[in-house]
């Protein structure tokens, strides 16, 4: 009877571990678990913290950037990541550099692209789209085909020059 009951109980403990969906990841950093993990994970893959709001700085697809954690209160877990470029870019160069890192997600077999993806057409400026239009230029992906765990990219602007930005989403942390 022990035995059988061990069994069981072994069974049960192994179908819920499977059940449990795997993390979206950064750089190998699950986005999951309290913010001071998730720190860790950070730090330990080379970003360094420069400042007591959660903040980090590192590096990712070449270029220097900050990662800011996001976290969901009311079951203190790390739900996504904010991850914005440094370097500040003019139009064709923001333009160029957003095509790439498209590219290279595309090229990724673990990330399968949103249909609705569109890229920056040719002969555009940012300065007219963003400005005259109004208008935002982001692209979405899933991590390993699912959508519950999402990494979007885009092209944000201050100060009439352009920078790169990527979210880091774990929706089965974000309470919804």
């Amino acid at each position: 009877m022990k035995k059988l009951f061990i069994i069981i109980t072994t069974g049960l403990f192994s179908l819920t571990a499977l059940a449990q969906p795997t993390p979206t990841t950064f750089l190998d950093v699950q986005i999951t678990g309290s913010k001071e993990t998730v720190a860790q994970q950070l730090m330990d893959a080379g970003f360094t913290e420069f400042t007591k709001l959660d903040m980090y700085e590192g590096e990712f697809m070449g270029e220097q950037v900050t990662v800011r954690i996001s976290w969901w209160k009311p079951a203190k877990q790390v739900s996504s990541l904010f991850i914005s470029g440094t370097q500040k870019y003019e139009s064709a160069e923001a333009i160029r550099k957003f095509h790439n890192i498209l590219s290279e997600f595309e090229k990724d077999p673990k990330y399968t692209a949103d249909p609705a993806n569109r890229r920056i057409p040719a002969g555009a400026t940012l300065s007219h789209e963003y400005l005259s239009d109004n208008r935002s230029f982001e692209a979405k992906f899933y991590q390993d085909g699912d959508k519950n765990k999402t990494v979007t990219c885009a092209v944000a602007h201050m100060d009439g020059l352009f920078y790169i930005r990527w979210l880091y989403s774990n929706k089965y942390n974000s309470g919804k």
